[in-house]
């Protein structure tokens, strides 16, 4: 809001008119524009630098509280300072620091997702190792890594002597059944209860060589093992 007076002589009264700031329909709205308040405090899409929504609102409602972002009001708009603030958080929580508010971010932020472990994009966790080398047949995976022609990465469990049981996922282990762990880069990034996944692009952000990672997991989450060694399989993915 603006405020504009009016000129007057002494004998008249000074009026102050409240006129609403107008937004332009470009990316070009400064920070300080004041978005309508009442959102609700979720996010659920990707957001990025021009974004402008009640999410943005809502993700920079908590990097005030949090001290990453110095804006006096959350603005609903996703400009330079909103991104440097992300940046801060993401570093802070173990996602990659891109500054694009995307699948991890999102999961970070709610604590949980339905495709990732409550401490997703968290270094990568020692499990218990489970010897099968007694079952009835010996699990094998092998994976396969191809560009989306969207964003980030597609990749193809593809598993012998092994079925995907999400039904039984934190149950206790049964032969020749349970899920796999995804790793990017030692980081922990999915539970997979299946044959595929996407990997986000804000996982591989950064040029160079990335290491995917698939283990396969009973129930209980312990690495499947023969002669000491786990069930695995690792791509070099270089962007």
């Amino acid at each position: 809001m603006k405020t504009i007076r009016l000129a007057c002589t002494s004998t008249c009264i000074a009026l102050s008119v409240l006129l609403p700031l107008s937004a332009s329909a470009d990316h070009a709205v400064p920070e300080g524009y004041v978005a309508a308040a009442g959102a609700a405090c979720s996010i659920s899409s990707d957001i990025g630098l021009g974004s402008r929504s009640a999410e943005v609102e809502c993700l920079q409602k908590h990097l005030i509280e949090k001290g990453f972002l110095t804006l006096s009001t959350h603005t609903g708009y996703f400009g330079e300072m909103t991104k440097a603030a992300v940046i801060a958080w993401q570093t802070k929580n173990a996602v990659p620091a891109t500054g694009f508010f995307g699948p991890l971010s999102r999961a970070a932020f709610a604590g949980m997702s339905n495709m990732t472990d409550s401490h997703a994009a968290a270094p990568e966790k020692m499990h218990a190792q489970l010897d099968v080398s007694k079952w009835p047949s010996v699990p094998t995976v092998s994976i396969v890594v191809t560009p989306d022609a969207m964003s980030g990465y597609n990749l193809e469990i593809k598993t012998e002597n092994f079925t995907f049981a999400p039904q039984r996922a934190s149950s206790p282990a049964l032969p020749n059944e349970g899920h796999a762990h995804l790793m990017v880069d030692g980081k922990k990034i999915a539970r997979l209860y299946g044959h595929w996944f996407h990997i986000p692009a804000e996982a591989v952000a950064a040029p160079g060589t990335h290491e995917v990672h698939v283990t396969l997991n009973a129930n209980d989450h312990s690495d499947l093992v023969i002669d000491r060694k786990v069930i695995e399989a690792r791509y070099s993915l270089t962007k």
